[in-house]
């Protein structure tokens, strides 16, 4: 069974209630709040990091973005995927954590641990779930407002943009509506790509193995350049982040 029908079910079977049975207008407003392990929050600067570079990559697609900090919460494990994997995370979410009105879960519920980013997959996202590792990393960005939407590879840099992949597709976003571009000697993918575009084990393969876009273009086969990242969603997947509704299925 492929990582995305086995998380859909997991989803399923963790169902947090009446919030998203009924059917809804694209929505203009989305609220993200994040938690973090008790490792996670031993990190400076984490808080900011996470709430602006969110804020600047779905300001462009909706009037509002609230990003905001949920607190601390208790893991099992450090590991990002492991702790939707194991359904922790999509229980916790279901039994414990509501919105500030005491309304139950808002539009993306991601939790933030300490855990590796050496192995894909790092993190996961279904639908109004997400879960990242390596928050010793993210504390090490620069502040948004400091840095392009394309910037070179590097660790940290590629844990802001795993972050921004696993809440775009806790929103409905695929692999597929990423892009990869080669412009000036170097390859750029956008966030719903990201890595995978140079993957080459066979687990990590497994996740993208498409040949072309969601926006219409071929992904180019020599992906050979400097490797850069863009924080900016495709065009593709913000025409499908308009059409998200925050029903059960986004």
């Amino acid at each position: 069974m492929k990582r995305r029908q086995f998380l859909a079910g997991l989803c399923g079977s963790c169902s947090v209630g009446g919030l998203w049975y009924v059917q809804r207008p694209p929505k203009r407003t989305i609220e993200v709040r994040f938690w973090l392990s008790a490792r996670a929050a031993g990190y400076e600067s984490i808080e900011p990091r996470i709430v602006s570079y969110l804020e600047a990559a779905f300001d462009p697609v909706y009037d509002t973005v609230d990003v905001s900090a949920g607190g601390v919460v208790p893991a099992q494990s450090e590991h990002g995927y492991d702790v939707m994997r194991t359904g922790e995370w999509p229980a916790r979410v279901a039994a414990e954590l509501t919105d500030r009105d005491g309304n139950g879960p808002v539009d993306v519920n991601l939790l933030v641990t300490d855990g590796s980013m050496s192995q894909a997959p790092s993190g996961a996202g279904i639908p109004h779930l997400a879960s990242v590792g390596g928050a010793r990393y993210i504390g090490e960005t620069p502040p948004r407002d400091a840095v392009d939407d394309v910037v070179p590879y590097t660790t940290p840099a590629r844990v802001m943009q795993v972050l921004i992949h696993e809440v775009g597709h806790a929103l409905g976003l695929a692999h597929e509506h990423g892009t990869i571009r080669n412009v000036e000697e170097a390859t750029v993918v956008s966030p719903m790509i990201s890595t995978y575009a140079w993957a080459s084990d066979p687990r990590s393969r497994r996740q993208f193995d498409a040949d072309h876009s969601a926006c219409g273009a071929l992904y180019p086969v020599d992906r050979d350049g400097r490797r850069k990242l863009s924080y900016a969603f495709s065009s593709c997947a913000t025409a499908k982040l308009r059409e998200y509704r925050g029903g059960l299925r986004p």
